[in-house]
């Protein structure tokens, strides 16, 4: 800017500080840490965060209940109940960086529902097992006609994955079917029962 033959300047300097990037990650390899994590209760994991490039220097876990230590990057995790923890990385220069992972704690298995009703009118049309869900790939259902003949299996169970009553793309009969309900926590004796198609 010029003014009565007087010149002023400013000047800004921009520091551009690199990404580090982090995730969570579990480094014993026992769980996959995409965006969540299925725990049985009184079952705990190991997490780690991790820098794709230089490491963090300090690192913060939110909530910082059931975690061994909030302030450590690699951290055990064993909370009483479904829980959603972020870790927030700082940079020497002050950045900071998060990344978050959902922890489900499964229910105990209590109820089994012996009928539903596959008409498509949109109400029962799918045999709901409660709480099998939380326990993403520890659980597999299989479920099988008079003839033993093996009509629905699934590991990991409910949403997409809740059976319809159907085999290979066709409706089955109405009747009673056999199940085998198993869950891999080394201490749940397999759940077995029948379960009736009503139309």
């Amino acid at each position: 800017m010029e003014k009565d033959g007087c010149t002023a300047t400013d000047g800004l300097i921009i520091r551009h500080h690199p990404v580090y990037g982090i995730n969570i990650t579990d480094p014993t390899g026992t769980f996959v840490t995409d965006t969540t994590v299925y725990l049985i209760a009184g079952q705990q994991v190991s997490l780690e965060a991790r820098a794709d490039s230089a490491d963090f220097d300090s690192y913060s876990w939110t909530p910082g209940i059931g975690i061994s230590d909030p302030a450590s990057p690699s951290v055990t995790c064993m909370p009483a109940n479904t829980t959603v923890y972020t870790v927030t990385g700082t940079t020497a220069e002050g950045c900071l960086e998060t990344d978050t992972l959902k922890v489900v704690i499964a229910q105990v298995i209590q109820e089994i529902f012996s009928g539903f009703t596959p008409n498509e009118d949109g109400i029962n049309d799918k045999w709901v097992i409660p709480h099998a869900v939380e326990y993403g790939l520890k659980i597999e259902v299989q479920v099988f006609n008079r003839w033993g003949e093996k009509v629905f299996q699934s590991k990991g169970y409910g949403g997409a994955n809740e059976w319809d009553g159907t085999f290979k793309g066709k409706p089955l009969p109405i009747g009673t079917y056999y199940y085998i309900i198993t869950v891999d926590d080394g201490k749940t004796d397999p759940f077995t029962g029948t379960v009736t198609i009503i139309r």
